[in-house]
């Protein structure tokens, strides 16, 4: 790997930003939220590695947008987590990367028991069939046999085309008779395809006699030697008794496939909340259940911690087959436990894990499968952990530099910061305040530096004094009184419950007469969709002002024609976005700028129509703050835009799509929409970490928000990591 160099980046708010950054070593990106660092980590190095990537696939002609940058070299491939939505049916094993190996064990060398005997027995092709036979003793007496399914006319009824097919020979109850000796009632039968005294050199004849037995018992046959019966099949149907079922292979045990998931619940493994009685829970189809791995089946592996699995999978023997998924399953296996993941079981549903888990668990699928020679980028890797998976965390990328290749991370955690090779910080501010490059060095010249981080890094960036509001009522929460007319932050390790007693405390609180509001701690929809104009209710009112305007009149539109949700004035070929997704495939789909309106969302005509000199889709590229400072006259617009400026996002454009928010901005923007209400007495706020992404500058200025909302009457119940809104909180809850 040779110096990384970028020169002249432009993207979002980089102001020509010229960096050379060191290889195989770990880079630090930091500074306030919105300063620039997502712009470069993700919007011009992922985006730009992405672009050549699918131009070398196909030949030049890629067909994604350069980012604005003059140049980039040295650029090795680049390897991120990405945005991913997790399917409400994937497992911890699923993330990792762990459960697709253990579904391929099952698939390839497991067993399925019949449901309607209970006979177990395994597919085998018919060199496999053939292997098997081969081992018996030389001089032994074979009978390759081929069941014969009776209908309503019994054996009376088959029997002629038996004997029309050649065969004379049957066994009819146990009993080998020829054909036309047969009388009677027969509960069993069975054509003798051929005898054979086994010797090696008969071994292409016992061959075709497999494959014809097959033939014509459908895919089952049964080997009679010296009066010991062994079945076989090599179809989709059970040789005892002859039920059709699903072709055993990898597929077949997944709930998120038709013959692997549970017809009740989908593969969820739920129903109403509750464990599916049909599935036990597993999300598996009974077909999926029936697969044996030895004597255990995919449902009880399902509850085996993941330190426990390589002992519970050691049972298999040691084959062509088993060895490299074993050895594979081995090391992701070891990663996920040095992230602290060991303990939880295989199962585990997503659902059930905390934010920081499953942050965890995804890191460890990027770092089971090693690479040499690339990029690792990663946006706050370490978001919504404590110190302890952190510091495990910051293990993990230091093995990635020490196997030769480079990581940069966007990130606020300091120790993070302390252990970088090198350390570039954006700012001085965010949005049009940053964008460039204030600082870059190392760890140890930044803890000097004048700059937020190197305030933050010498201890010298301090919230406030705290409340000493005293505490004259309390909810009880499992066991715990939560301070009503308080800010209460709670506290704990990864798993501890913090976002389980909050679940709870939703329930207390609306029992207690109270008004609890959950859904800010998620943060704003992050959808493509959704913007910061509309989900502040600022885009309501402009429509307005723009539907008053004379132009607007005078070509006969109303508000409802400058909405980006319904058809009218909107560009009809993105659909109001400005932007086209592009499907990649395997990697992340990626956004084009629209061909039709330039991304400009809007059609000619409506562009026409303004506000203050300035068009819908100029609107909409206006931030926060630009648009704060000409709105003092409309309060229902200046309101909701104070608030997000307060939260320190001035920067953002109106028309930002959501699905580039960071979680940080999705938290802020939804506590914004709280503040312009003004929050009220009764209401209760519930948050989940909501410093996850943000600077020390900006937790102070969330902190200082808190509390504006307790002043106003309501109660703000937070589980948190951060020192200094603990530090802050009027109680503390302790957790461990």
């Amino acid at each position: 790997m040779t110096q990384l160099q970028i020169r002249g980046a432009r993207e979002h708010n980089l102001r020509g930003v010229d960096l050379d950054l060191p290889p195989r070593a770990l880079v630090a990106l930091v500074g306030v939220s919105g300063a620039g660092k997502s712009s470069l980590l993700l919007d011009t190095l992922l985006a730009e590695g992405r672009r050549r990537y699918l131009d070398a696939l196909a030949g030049g002609e890629g067909g994604l947008a350069s980012p604005d940058v003059d140049w980039v070299g040295g650029l090795p491939p680049a390897v991120s987590l990405g945005e991913r939505v997790l399917d409400p049916r994937e497992r911890l094993g699923d993330v990792i990367g762990v459960l697709p190996l253990v579904e391929a064990l099952f698939g390839r060398l497991g067993a399925q028991r019949c449901l309607a005997c209970g006979q177990v027995s395994r597919a085998m092709g018919v060199d496999q069939v053939v292997d098997e036979v081969a081992r018996s003793p030389e001089g032994a007496r074979l009978f390759l046999e081929a069941p014969v399914r009776l209908g309503a006319g019994g054996a009376a009824a088959v029997l002629p085309e038996v004997a029309r097919a050649g065969f004379s020979r049957v066994r009819a109850d146990g009993e080998v008779l020829r054909v036309e000796e047969v009388r009677g009632q027969v509960r069993s039968l069975r054509v003798v395809v051929d005898r054979v005294v086994w010797r090696q050199d008969k071994r292409s004849r016992l061959e075709e006699a497999v494959r014809l037995a097959s033939t014509t018992g459908e895919g089952s046959l049964v080997v009679v030697a010296e009066g010991a019966e062994r079945a076989f099949t090599t179809g989709p149907r059970c040789p005892a008794c002859g039920l059709e079922r699903p072709v055993l292979e990898p597929g077949l045990l997944s709930p998120r496939t038709g013959e692997g998931g549970c017809p009740s619940c989908g593969g969820t493994g739920a129903v109403a909340g509750e464990p599916c009685v049909l599935c036990g829970g597993t999300g598996l189809s009974a077909s999926a259940r029936a697969v044996l791995l030895g004597a255990t089946g995919l449902s009880e592996l399902l509850t085996v911690a993941l330190s426990d699995l390589p002992d519970a999978l050691s049972q298999i023997p040691d084959g062509p087959v088993s060895r490299p998924v074993r050895e594979e399953l081995s090391r992701r296996v070891a990663v996920a436990e040095g992230l602290g993941l060991g303990a939880l079981p295989l199962g585990r549903r997503v659902s059930e894990l905390s934010g920081g888990q499953v942050q965890l668990a995804r890191l460890a699928r990027l770092g089971g499968a090693p690479l040499e020679g690339v990029l690792y980028l990663l946006d706050e890797p370490t978001a919504g952990l404590g110190e302890v998976e952190a510091l495990a965390v910051l293990d993990l990328l230091r093995s990635w530099v020490l196997a030769g290749s480079g990581v940069i991370v966007g990130t606020h955690r300091l120790s993070v910061v302390r252990a970088a090779d090198w350390v570039v910080e954006f700012g001085p501010g965010a949005g049009a305040r940053g964008g460039r490059v204030i600082f870059e060095g190392s760890a140890e010249a930044l803890a000097v530096a004048p700059t937020p981080t190197g305030d933050w890094l010498r201890g010298t960036l301090r919230p406030g004094p705290p409340a000493s509001r005293p505490i004259r009522r309390r909810v009880e929460v499992a066991g715990l009184g939560l301070g009503v007319g308080a800010l209460v932050a709670i506290t704990g390790g990864m798993g501890a419950g913090k976002s389980r007693l909050l679940a709870l405390a939703e329930a207390a609180a609306a029992g207690a007469g109270l008004s609890p509001r959950s859904w800010a701690s998620a943060g704003a929809g992050r959808t493509s969709r959704s913007m910061p104009a509309t989900y502040s209710g600022v885009w309501t009112h402009l429509r307005q002002l723009l539907a008053a305007s004379h132009e607007a009149s005078v070509r006969g539109l109303s508000a409802s024609d400058f909405s980006l949700n319904t058809p009218g004035g909107r560009c009809e070929l993105c659909r109001g976005l400005g932007v086209v997704k592009v499907e990649l495939g395997v990697l992340p789909p990626v956004w084009r700028r629209c061909e039709a309106c330039g991304g400009r969302r809007f059609t000619r005509e409506l562009r026409s129509v303004r506000w203050r000199g300035w068009s819908a889709d100029e609107l909409l590229e206006r931030t926060v703050d630009e648009l704060l400072a000409v709105s003092g006259a409309y309060p229902r617009i200046a309101e909701p835009l104070r608030a997000l400026s307060e939260l320190g996002l001035g920067y953002l454009p109106l028309g930002q799509p959501g699905h580039t928010l960071s979680g940080g901005e999705a938290r802020r923007l939804a506590l914004a929409r709280e503040l312009a209400t003004g929050g009220g007495e009764g209401r209760v706020y519930l948050l989940d970490q909501p410093e996850t992404g943000l600077h020390q500058v900006d937790i102070i200025g969330l902190i200082a928000a808190l509390h504006r909302l307790v002043d106003g009457g309501a109660s703000v119940w937070v589980a948190t990591r951060s020192e200094a809104l603990v530090a802050s909180a009027d109680q503390v809850v302790a957790l461990g």
